[in-house]
């Protein structure tokens, strides 16, 4: 098995894209690494440098202790298996296999073998057209690994296939790649799909690391509110908050209403050398609840989601929501979605629901400030009952009763999975 190292990598495309930045990490012997980000944040141009099809503007890579920058794509050893198959539609299940060995002695035996280790066993004679979209990825794994390949790349294996076909291929995917031991940088955009098949995941955004670690780590640990926004569904609750000293405590302001850590926390000393923090709750560390002991937050329900075994509830709480630029995920371009929602003639408005994705140009006047004096409050008249970029979202299990809109529900708040980030990003332990 190969480990492969990248040592301070960096691509500076010819129009000045900086697609990959100062890029280090290793993919250990063995381990299957998960390269997760959004579109255009450079896991595929990491993967395009591991195999030799680009050339780094300066770094290396190396595959165990030896650099392979100078050695062409044939030389290296890898294989690399793209989102579109790219099956020879004439040819057969084993002459799509074997093509890569077509001159060998042995490539029905090595065939049979990869075949066998992929449950292709029983396809061999039929060809592409034949297949469901499932078998047609396996056999485009199997042609890659039939030449028993150092490194194996695998770049958005699934994205093309549909959502229940992919959350059954990726367990397959994953128990291929640890059956056979080869050392697998794997890329997605889909967090479900990371943290499903990775041993460990690599955060990217905008060709820079934002942090590397088991799922369960980069999940209940985020380094950066990035990491925080990016993982989960339904993603993390973020909200901006005001740090205030309260005798031997530090209380969080969140605008209408706040959470006091309690005496001895750990992150008190750090919190009180910041005046704003973002303030992280994911969904599965809040709980509804008719006990107002403890940390809690109260608010009224706008709307629920029913997914049969629980409920996806929206909590107006009067919290102010992190914005984008402060948490760095990317949103639609405004003018863009503009063009997208106008309403050609006489066709009735559609800009509900995602009309709320849009500006609202200037904001109404502020007539008053809340109780705790964080953020100016504005007449109810002028407030839009629809907005739901500001709401506590929490997950509500069926069997316990689902709120009706309206309601008034109380959350409690574990304060020890609570996530507190200063204005960098970086998170506040």
């Amino acid at each position: 098995m190969t480990a492969v190292a990248l040592d301070h990598l960096t691509k500076v495309f010819d129009d000045g894209t900086v697609a990959v930045n100062g890029l280090t990490l290793e993919a250990r012997d063995g381990e299957l690494l998960v390269l997760l980000g959004p579109s255009g944040c450079g896991k595929s141009t990491v993967l395009r440098l591991v195999a030799g099809l680009e050339t780094a503007t300066s770094g290396h890579v190396r595959f165990d202790d030896q650099i392979v920058d100078h050695l062409r794509t044939r030389d290296r050893n890898v294989a690399m298996v793209f989102q579109h198959y790219a099956l020879y539609p004439h040819l057969t299940v084993a002459e799509n296999i074997g093509f890569p060995l077509r001159f060998a002695p042995d490539v029905a035996v090595l065939v049979a073998r990869t075949a066998a280790q992929l449950g292709l066993g029983g396809l061999l004679d039929r060809r592409p057209g034949q297949l469901s979209g499932g078998e047609r990825q396996r056999v485009a794994m199997a042609r890659a690994l039939v030449r028993a390949p150092r490194v194996f790349l695998l770049d958005e294996p699934l994205a093309h296939l549909d959502a229940g076909l992919r959350a059954e291929l990726r367990g397959e995917v994953a128990a291929t790649a640890r059956r056979i031991g080869v050392t697998t940088l794997y890329v997605t955009h889909d967090q479900a799909e990371a943290l499903s098949v990775a041993d460990r995941v690599a955060v990217l955004r905008d060709g820079v690391l934002q942090q590397a670690g088991t799922p369960r780590e980069v999940y209940d640990d985020p380094a950066t509110v990035f990491v925080a926004a990016f993982l989960g569904r339904p993603r993390a609750n973020l909200f901006e908050g005001a740090v205030y000293p309260a005798d031997d405590r530090v209380t969080v302001d969140l605008g209408s209403q706040v959470l006091t850590l309690p005496a001895g926390d750990a992150r008190a000393a750090a919190l009180l050398r910041h005046g704003r923090v973002t303030v992280g709750l994911r969904p599965d560390a809040l709980r509804a609840t008719g006990d107002v002991d403890g940390a809690c937050l109260r608010g009224r329900v706008r709307h629920v989601e029913n997914h049969g075994h629980e409920g996806i509830v929206y909590l107006d709480t009067g919290g102010l929501p992190t914005p984008p630029a402060q948490t760095m995920i990317s949103t639609p371009d405004p003018a863009h979605l503009a063009g997208l929602l106008a309403d050609p003639p006489d066709e009735p408005p559609r800009r509900s629901p995602i009309g709320r994705l849009l500006p609202r140009g200037t904001e109404p006047p502020a007539t008053a400030r809340t109780e705790y004096g964080f953020y100016p409050a504005y007449e109810p008249s002028d407030v839009d009952e629809n907005r739901t970029d500001g709401d506590l979202v929490v997950r509500v299990p069926a069997a316990s009763g689902l709120p009706r809109p309206g309601e008034n529900l109380t959350i409690a708040v574990d304060l020890d999975r609570l996530l507190l980030f200063d204005s960098a990003g970086d998170r506040i332990r």
